[in-house]
């Protein structure tokens, strides 16, 4: 490897892509930033802070591949926040998974499971949880 160090502070070209750890694409309302052929100023922000302290260190044409645990990505899920089982009785019709609703406190909760019985809503971010690999 050759080339200087990055350091916090430098302008650098990096190539990097997110997906959960399992491999799936991060859902469009969690793509909050570029991912291909990106620039950033390591410790600035733009990106998630886990890419700017994994180049910190490293040399040009360097490569790296690792997971971000939750509480450094997205944050941990939080319980209160759901997901909670409410009767299908409370639901108004049409409700289907994926679709957000306003709960009677303003908050926002999607929809992630709808059977005749009940149905399930999360108030946390969507990835809040998750394990992601950059």
């Amino acid at each position: 490897m050759t080339g200087p160090v990055v350091a916090t502070g430098d302008l650098v070209a990096v190539k990097w892509g997110c997906t959960t750890a399992d491999g799936k694409a991060l859902p469009e309302s969690a793509q909050v930033f570029d991912q291909g052929s990106v620039r950033l100023v390591v410790g600035e922000g733009g990106f998630l802070s886990c890419l700017h302290k994994k180049v910190v260190g490293m040399k040009e044409g360097e490569t790296e591949e690792f997971e971000v645990m939750p509480a450094e990505a997205f944050g941990e899920s939080n319980p209160m926040m759901g997901p909670v089982d409410l009767p299908a009785s409370a639901a108004p019709p049409g409700l289907k998974a994926g679709m957000v609703v306003q709960l009677s406190n303003g908050a926002k909760a999607r929809v992630t499971k709808v059977t005749d019985q009940s149905i399930t809503i999360d108030a946390n971010p969507p990835l809040a949880g998750e394990t992601i690999k950059p």
